[in-house]
């Protein structure tokens, strides 16, 4: 009986509270889609080119590495992967 008169007392809040919490959750995933989208963009570019310029540092491998982490956590796909796994194909430089 409580629950029931809290929830008439303080209806108002409580969709408020609701609305702000959804809106909430549908700006954190806009967020991370985008950041989502910036690392792959990233990725793609510094794969590129450094297939186009045939070799690879061990820099360079780190830096990608640094940037596919988080990318695999927001739930990255695997054209990344498959671009990777060319540019560990180059040959070394130091």
């Amino acid at each position: 009986m409580e629950l029931l008169t809290f929830v008439k007392d303080y209806w108002a809040i409580l969709i408020f509270l609701g609305t702000m919490f959804a809106w909430i959750l549908k700006y954190i995933i806009a967020l991370q889609n985008g950041i989502k989208a910036i690392l792959h963009d990233r990725i793609i570019q510094k794969c590129e080119y450094m297939i186009n310029r045939e070799y690879v540092t061990s820099d360079d491998l780190e830096e990608l590495e640094y940037l596919n982490g988080p990318y695999k956590a927001l739930g990255g796909n695997g054209t990344v992967e498959v671009m990777l796994r060319e540019v560990h194909k180059l040959p070394k430089k130091k």
